[in-house]
């Protein structure tokens, strides 16, 4: 065999000996083998052992890699690791060196490169953790200067992922609590995300209760290690009892995230102490913690403390000033309650006056 480098690369057989009666002619059939791609010249000798007479013949051929070697199917759900493994035997006796690519970039290999010791068999895993959902094809190509190219066509059929883990909330009636909502972005190049919240399947509590606050959400590119990300959530009830949502991340590059809020809303909490001159004005905040707007009855315990009004009308989530005045040459204590139809238990907000 004549190849500037062939080695041990291009194997040739061929029976050693056959007869061939006078005046008839014959084909001699012969295997070739390359393990990589390239040229190369086969001179076959026929020779005659009785008269030495021989003939000699050259046979060009050309190697050309091929369009595959092997199929990896993946069925598999969007950020979950499914692995396929790889079995390469080296016939050569060095070692050989594998460089591995994926036209996927969702697509990795463990190791990276790697070598086959001679006359051995090696493995690798073909590693895909993909991003987005939907189906399609790839390639995957182990590259050997020595063994030339192993090209595997890839086919994969990828679902949505399920839904995250959040935080429990918790926040009584009238007040609001913040908590984060983390998740792992995995893919290789920055995104940034988008965030609602919708109605939780199966549920019609209010959607407005739950409020993102990051106004922005980046996420840096992964690299082996994914990348965690923070969104702030706002809980802010406006019924008692559980209530649950949808919250919904969508990126172009990182894809999608959906995650089960649920907040358990407690009855109204004491609040306080406020404290009041002896006739001077002052005011206690409230806030209308329902979406509609809502009139709400106000007493205190004690004549000492005065308050403006007895009824009061507030929007829907808005938020208004109580004022109070505090007539007494004594410190005295009192309580300022505030009742409303939809709710048993009243707002409290306790009161020190001070002469």
């Amino acid at each position: 065999v004549d190849a500037p480098d062939a080695g041990e690369e291009i194997k040739l057989h061929g029976v050693e000996t056959f007869d061939l009666p006078p005046g008839l002619a014959k084909e001699y059939k012969f295997n070739v083998y390359a393990y990589r791609e390239g040229h190369g010249l086969a001179r076959l000798v026929f020779t005659n052992p009785k008269t030495e007479e021989y003939l000699t013949m050259e046979v060009d051929f050309k190697f050309v890699a091929p369009e595959k070697v092997g199929q990896i199917k993946f069925n598999t759900t969007c950020r979950q690791l499914a692995v396929h493994p790889i079995a390469i035997m080296n016939p050569l006796p060095s070692p050989v060196t594998f460089k591995c690519e994926a036209s996927n970039p969702d697509i990795r290999f463990s190791p990276p490169d790697f070598a086959v010791p001679p006359n051995s068999e090696g493995s690798l895993d073909v590693v895909f953790r993909p991003i987005l959902a939907g189906s399609g094809t790839a390639t995957v190509r182990l590259v050997s200067k020595e063994l030339g190219d192993y090209p595997y066509t890839v086919s994969y059929s990828i679902k949505p992922a399920g839904l995250e883990k959040a935080p429990i909330f918790k926040a009584p009636l009238g007040s609001e609590t913040v908590q984060s909502f983390k998740f792992m972005h995995y893919a290789r190049k920055p995104a940034s995300y988008t965030a609602k919240v919708e109605a939780a399947p199966g549920h019609k509590g209010p959607v407005g209760d739950f409020v993102v606050e990051s106004k922005a959400i980046q996420a840096a590119a992964a690299g082996d290690e994914p990348v965690e990300v923070a969104v702030d959530v706002r809980f802010v009830p406006s019924q008692l009892g559980e209530i649950r949502t949808l919250l919904v991340l969508n990126s172009p590059d990182g894809g999608d995230y959906k995650a089960l809020l649920v907040g358990y809303t407690q009855p109204p909490q004491p609040q306080g102490p406020v404290t009041l001159q002896s006739g001077k004005a002052g005011e206690v905040e409230f806030t209308n913690p329902f979406e509609d707007a809502s009139e709400f009855t106000l007493q205190v315990d004690n004549p000492s403390f005065i308050v403006g009004s007895r009824t009061i009308r507030v929007d829907g989530k808005k938020t208004t000033k109580i004022g109070l005045q505090f007539k007494s040459d004594k410190k005295q204590k009192g309580c300022l309650i505030i009742t409303a139809p939809k709710v048993g238990t009243p707002w409290k907000y306790f009161l020190e006056g001070a002469p």
